[in-house]
């Protein structure tokens, strides 16, 4: 019975380093792409090439992983007009709530000109339908009030929308006004306004509105109700093109017709931006063209589906590894995040290069530990990324646990306890509770106590307690290390003598 003992403690110990294992060669598999090592340099003659369009620049992008598939002139620097208010939105959305009251200023009234949407001096709104005004229908007096409200003063907006570019990394933008006023101090790129609107498109919010075809801005404290429509056709109705989601457009004579426009087809959700166009109907043309060529051209693999699916060339790892939860699909490891990848049709997952880089973790804690980042690359180029998830099944009893769960006064443990010691703990130490006084018979004389005597018979209960806990606990130490120093040993010798 001892030998049988001791052999199922062994296999125990083996199933363990066993599982370990199991999650280490899934992990350390997939910082192996199928071609070796990354190339050195993109290689660009592995992606298609888009075609020539009538517009000064342009750019799109896949909206989830920021990667390029077109591009003109997309580092050329323009005047932006009203798609300049893509960087005011994003700050307002960044340093406001939607539900902030905007009072218009008089300077916000007189000092702008342009489109408008007839916002007055002391005139009370909310942020929501400020930014309805602005994405919509391009109201540069509102664009210009909710500068103030956010800065307390236009010029020092300015500045932050300036300070902003550079935490965004824009390479060739300056602004010298919230509104898109027409001034050669105020530019961009198209590379840099798909950046903008990748941010912006990170908030739910953001896309609500510019998704929206009309919006009526409620009845103010000076005026009734008025509706507005959105001036992006291809979201409004006017002009019919079923990808199109979301958008913004903008008009000046020196920038000629510009838009931003979010699209979406076979789970791909992409970012277009056309500069300088020198009709309407042209940009909305150029805008249609190069989409289209893009869902033509281009791909996008849901990571999760590919890497956990039975024809991943990594399937076999996962499947291999211990389960979890109550699902059997549940694998130890997951992906979490984007979730794609975007390559040009016709390019399998399996040719994709992966480039895993794992988080410094001291500790495992119960529930979902992100473990590290997978970046996917096709030619030197990125176009993907994921988290790494481990689920840990198991209540190790770490600092964090014990900080919760100890007094600070008593010693500190840094030691991960078994599950079952910290199921233990869980069951024995428990909150202080206040000692009940028993009930005394009503012709007995009830005994008193002074406030101090009261307080020490409760420590001196209290102390007990603890004492026997920690007993308990040195006690647990003291087995456990005599068990891996003595008799671990012991039972290797016997086994191996058998």
């Amino acid at each position: 019975m001892k030998k049988r003992s001791g052999r199922s403690k062994f296999n125990s110990v083996l199933r363990l380093s066993a599982a370990l294992f199991a999650v280490l060669a899934v992990l350390l598999s997939i910082t192996e792409g199928v071609n070796g090592t990354l190339p050195v340099k993109a290689d660009t003659s592995l992606w298609p090439v888009g075609p020539d369009i009538a517009v000064k620049g342009a750019m799109v992008i896949e909206a989830d992983t920021g990667t390029i598939l077109y591009k003109k002139d997309a580092y050329t620097a323009y005047q932006p007009a009203n798609l300049t208010q893509l960087m005011t939105t994003l700050l307002v959305m960044e340093n406001c709530s939607l539900m902030d009251v905007m009072t218009m200023s008089t300077k916000a009234e007189t000092a702008t000109k342009g489109s408008r949407v007839g916002l007055v001096r002391k005139e009370q709104v909310t942020v929501e339908s400020a930014l309805y005004a602005v994405l919509l229908a391009s109201g540069n007096e509102v664009a210009y009030g909710l500068s103030e409200h956010v800065s307390g003063d236009r010029d020092k907006f300015v500045d932050l929308m300036n300070r902003r570019a550079g935490e965004l990394g824009l390479s060739n933008s300056h602004f010298s006004n919230p509104e898109g006023s027409d001034d050669d101090k105020n530019y961009t790129c198209a590379s840099d306004l798909a950046i903008i609107a990748r941010e912006a498109y990170k908030n739910p919010e953001f896309l609500k509105i510019t998704s929206s075809a009309r919006y009526t801005i409620p009845q103010s404290n000076l005026k009734e109700a008025r509706p507005i429509t959105n001036r992006h056709l291809m979201i409004k109705g006017d002009v019919k093109y079923e990808q199109a989601v979301a958008g913004k457009v903008a008009y000046s004579a020196p920038s000629g017709y510009s838009a931003v426009t979010y699209c979406r087809k076979d789970g791909m959700n992409i970012i277009c931006v056309v500069l300088g166009a020198a009709t309407r109907d042209g940009m909305y043309n150029e805008t249609k063209k190069i989409c289209n060529w893009c869902f033509e051209n281009y791909k996008a693999y849901d990571i999760r589906e590919y890497e956990l699916a039975s024809s991943s060339a990594f399937a076999s790892l996962f499947d291999k590894a211990p389960r979890f939860g109550a699902q059997d699909s549940d694998t130890i490891v997951r992906f979490e995040g984007s979730n794609v990848a975007v390559v040009p049709k016709g390019v399998p997952f399996s040719e994709i290069t992966r480039r895993v880089t794992f988080n410094d973790m001291k500790e495992y804690y119960h529930g979902e530990n992100r473990v590290g980042t997978v970046n996917y690359e096709y030619g030197g180029i990125f176009v993907g990324s994921a988290d790494i998830i481990y689920y840990n099944e198991g209540y190790p009893l770490n600092n964090e646990v014990l900080d919760r769960m100890w007094p600070p006064y008593l010693f500190k443990i840094d030691t991960v306890f078994s599950p079952e010691h910290a199921e233990y703990l869980k069951d024995h130490i428990e909150p202080v509770q206040e000692p009940t006084q028993a009930v005394l018979p009503t012709d007995e004389p009830k005994p008193t106590l002074t406030e101090q005597q009261e307080n020490t018979e409760k420590i001196s209960a209290f102390r007990r307690k603890i004492i026997i806990a920690s007993g308990i606990g040195a006690a647990l130490v003291l087995i456990g290390l005599y068990f891996v120093i003595f008799e671990l040993p012991r039972m290797n010798n016997k086994l191996d003598i058998e």
